[in-house]
C-alpha cells in the first residue's frame, strides 16, 4: 500500500458518498455486496478503484473538462462496477 493516508482517504470519500445518499454509489455498495458476494470492506475497495481512476484521469486531462462531465463520467463507471471485474483487475 503506497499511503495509509491516501487509502484512508478514499475510504473516507466512498462512505461520505454514502451517508450524502449518492444514489449510484449506494446502489453500486448493494449490488458488489448482495450480488458480488464482497465484504462491505472489499465493495468500499472496489468503488475506491473508480473514485482513485477517475481522481487521476481529472487530473491528467487537465481543465478542459466541465464539472458535470467529470462527474457524469465518475457515475457513469461507478454503475457499471461488478464483483467480478474489481477481482479481475485488483485479485482478490
Amino acid at each position: 500500500m503506497p499511503s495509509v493516508r491516501v487509502h484512508a482517504a478514499i475510504h473516507v470519500i466512498v462512505e461520505n458518498q454514502i451517508a450524502e445518499n449518492v444514489e449510484a454509489v449506494v446502489e453500486a455498495m448493494e449490488r458488489l455486496v448482495k450480488k458480488g458476494g464482497l465484504a462491505r470492506h472489499d465493495a468500499i475497495h472496489a468503488i475506491g478503484a473508480v473514485v482513485t481512476e477517475h481522481l487521476f484521469d481529472d487530473i491528467k486531462g487537465g481543465s478542459s473538462r466541465t464539472a458535470g462531465d467529470v462527474i457524469d463520467r465518475y457515475l457513469a463507471a461507478i454503475r457499471q462496477i461488478t464483483a467480478k471485474r474489481w477481482r479481475q483487475r485488483y485479485g482478490d
